[in-house]
C-alpha cells in the first residue's frame, strides 16, 4: 500500500514479487510447479534479493526515509538562498540522489547527517534573516512615532498604526521561507508610508497632509541591470532628479529607498 503511493521505492520490485507467485503458485500439479519454479529460477532469486532489501525497507528504514523527504520539502522553499552555502548545496544535492534512487536501501543512513547539514545552514539564513528585518520593522515603529509627534495625534491613535508594524515584526519570527522574510520588510514600509499620511489627514480633519510622504525606489528609476557607461550614469542621475524634483514641487516628502 505504501510503495503504491509513489512516495515510496520498491514498487516495480513488489509488482514483479507478485507477478512470479501468481506464475509458480497457478500450477495445476506439483510437477508442474516444479517446472515453473525452474523456468523462472533466476528471476526468483533476483527478486528474493530485492524483496530482502524491501522487507528491511518498509520494518527498519521507512521512518529514516519519511524525515529525508520531509526534510527536502522544508528545504525548498528556501533552496536559492541555501545553495550559495558549498555545504548545503552538496548536502542537498545528495539527499535528492537518494529520494530518486531505485533502490536507495544502502545509502538511507546518509540521510541524517546530509540533513544535519542543511539545517545548520538553513537555521543560520532564516536567523540572519529575521533579526534584519525586525531590526527594520521596529526601526519603522520608532520613526512613525517621531514623524507624527506634535500634530495633534492621540496617542492611543499613534499606538493603533505602530502596533500594525510591530504585528508584522512578529509573524516574521515564525516565518520558514527567507523570500517571505524580505517581503514583510516591503510590507512594512508600505504599511508605515500608508499610516503616516493617514494620521496627519486625520489630525487635519480629513484633508491631505500638507507633506504627504511618498516612498521613491531610485533603483526602479531606469530599465537597466547595470550601468556601463557615464552616459549611463548621466541619464540615471537625471531620471532621478526630475522625479525627486516633480515630488517635491508636487508637496510630497520624499522618502528614499
Amino acid at each position: 500500500a505504501w510503495a503504491g503511493t509513489g512516495k515510496y521505492p520498491g514498487l516495480s520490485e513488489i509488482q514483479e514479487a507478485a507477478r512470479l507467485a501468481a506464475v509458480v503458485q497457478g500450477a495445476s500439479g506439483s510437477f508442474e510447479f516444479l517446472t515453473r519454479f525452474v523456468e523462472n529460477k533466476e528471476d526468483l532469486l533476483n527478486n528474493s534479493r530485492d524483496f530482502a532489501d524491501i522487507v528491511a525497507f518498509y520494518t527498519r528504514q521507512r521512518v529514516q526515509w519519511d524525515e529525508l523527504c520531509t526534510a527536502l520539502d522544508r528545504f525548498e522553499i528556501n533552496r536559492l538562498d541555501l545553495e550559495k552555502d558549498e555545504a548545503a548545496r552538496q548536502a542537498l544535492s545528495r539527499m535528492r540522489e537518494i529520494r530518486i534512487a531505485p533502490a536507495p536501501y544502502g545509502i538511507i543512513k546518509e540521510a541524517t547527517a546530509l540533513i544535519r547539514t542543511v539545517e545548520a545552514v538553513n537555521d543560520g539564513l532564516l536567523k540572519g534573516a529575521r533579526d534584519l528585518v525586525s531590526s527594520r520593522v521596529y526601526g519603522l515603529v520608532e520613526q512613525l512615532g517621531k514623524d507624527v509627534a506634535g500634530n495633534g495625534i492621540t496617542g492611543e491613535a499613534i499606538e493603533k498604526s505602530q502596533s500594525l508594524l510591530r504585528s508584522l515584526a512578529e509573524r516574521v519570527k515564525n516565518e520558514p521561507s527567507i523570500a517571505n522574510v524580505r517581503r514583510y520588510e516591503d510590507e512594512a514600509k508600505e504599511v508605515f508610508e500608508h499610516e503616516v499620511n493617514r494620521l496627519f489627514k486625520t489630525a487635519t480633519g480629513g484633508k491631505a497632509p500638507e507633506k504627504e510622504i511618498k516612498t521613491v525606489q531610485v533603483k526602479n528609476l531606469t530599465r537597466k541591470s547595470y550601468l556601463e557607461t557615464e552616459q549611463d550614469v548621466d541619464d540615471y542621475s537625471d531620471a532621478v532628479r526630475q522625479e525627486l524634483k516633480k515630488l517635491i514641487k508636487d508637496g510630497k516628502r520624499v522618502r528614499i529607498e
